[in-house]
């Protein structure tokens, strides 16, 4: 008896749904200074919770850049469904050595992915 309450409990929760997940990605991780560094995130939303989110990328060096998903349409959304983007960031040039936090940032409101990654930018003869 117990054990059939417990079932039919289970199945009327039912399982939680996959959070959203971002994995970001640079392209050099690492150069000699002045360095051009290419980014670019995969946002991957199971449930269809992420409603045209708005993309901050920080670029550690005191710059950062901010816009909405391009080419959305928030009344084409279907909640509940898998939604993938992939998001490319504008170039960003380093011009001095050092250690740089790439972060980036996506968030409609409700729910906020972040994540970053390490960019190794080394000094030049002469620096």
């Amino acid at each position: 008896m117990r054990l059939a309450l417990l079932a039919l409990l289970l199945l009327a929760v039912g399982p939680k749904p996959a959070r959203p997940s971002l994995e970001l990605h640079v392209s050099p991780p690492f150069a000699f200074a002045p360095a051009v560094i290419d980014a670019w995130a995969k946002v991957t939303d199971p449930a269809g919770a992420l409603a045209c989110p708005e993309v901050v990328w920080t670029w550690g060096d005191g710059c950062s850049s901010k816009r909405a998903v391009p080419d959305c349409d928030p009344y084409a959304l279907n909640p509940g469904e898998l939604q993938e983007w992939t998001l490319i960031a504008p170039r960003h040039t380093y011009r001095l050595s050092g250690e740089y936090a790439v972060r980036l940032e996506v968030s409609d409101g409700k729910t906020a992915l972040r994540a970053s990654v390490l960019v190794r930018i080394l000094a030049t003869v002469g620096e």
